[in-house]
């Protein structure tokens, strides 16, 4: 018998019609009341892909399953599936190609199938390459360079790196963040250029060059080779020695 209203309870007798006999009622059988969707499912972490050679997929954690009872997703996008069965009140979906995907969730004991949500996988992108802003030479005070950088990638992490890289602190990278930086300790007497990796592992391509000066040469300190001692002035009797003779010409009178 179909059309039986949810939320009710019925009873049921059988009528022999040929000899209009009537059976007993039957137990009472109750028709569930409408069961309610699952919860839409929110969407607690995005792991975008990386540059080569990171991972070139996407993952996905959703929250808000069913708490009780088992459920399994389907996932619509540049494909389509679905999970097993599943417990918990939150799941993990990786190996996501980019594009974007909708995600349902459908209860297993009664079918009900929840609202979708969204998820955007983006494609990994390379940052623009640092801009040469500033060249700081050696000095006698200090006897290192620095280049001062900007367009670096906003709102992360990233490290630079300075090429050649030899003699460098930490073989040549710096790690920092925001859009500015200068970067510090470079070796007198070479050329720079820079790279950015941003936080997905993807690398800028080279920057400007920017050239370090030779040190500056330091003047020695000088040295005393000698030292001479003031003359001694030779005083005679009763007289100072300025005054101890004078010149005279001739026709002078005593």
């Amino acid at each position: 018998m179909t059309g039986l209203l949810p939320s009710c309870g019925y009873n049921f007798q059988y009528i022999e019609t040929a000899t209009n006999c009537t059976s007993n009622l039957s137990n009472t059988v109750n028709v569930n009341a409408i069961p309610s969707s699952p919860n839409t499912p929110i969407v607690l972490n995005i792991n975008q892909p990386n540059c080569p050679p990171g991972f070139t997929t996407g993952c996905v954690t959703l929250g808000n399953l069913p708490f009780s009872g088992s459920w399994f997703i389907t996932a619509t996008g540049p494909s389509t599936f679905t999970t097993s069965n599943q417990l918990g009140a939150s799941y993990t979906i990786c190996g996501l190609a980019v594009g974007t995907w909708t995600f349902t969730v459908t209860r297993v004991i009664d079918s009900c199938l929840s609202a979708a949500v969204q998820v955007n996988i983006l494609n990994p992108t390379s940052p623009a390459s640092p801009v040469v802003q500033q060249v700081v030479q050696p000095t006698c005070a200090s006897n290192v360079g620095s280049v001062s950088l900007n367009g670096l990638p906003s709102g992360m992490p990233w490290v630079l790196t300075a090429t050649p890289s030899a003699g460098l602190p930490n073989n040549g990278n710096f790690n920092g963040s925001g859009t500015s930086a200068t970067f510090p300790n470079l070796i007198p007497n070479a050329t720079y250029q820079f790279t950015v990796t941003d936080t997905n592992g993807c690398v800028s391509l080279l920057s400007t060059s920017a050239s370090i000066t030779p040190a500056l040469s330091i003047p020695p300190v000088p040295s005393a080779t000698a030292v001479r001692s003031p003359p001694t002035a030779v005083a005679t009797t009763g007289v100072p020695q300025a005054w101890a003779s004078r010149a005279t010409r001739p026709n002078d009178s005593e």
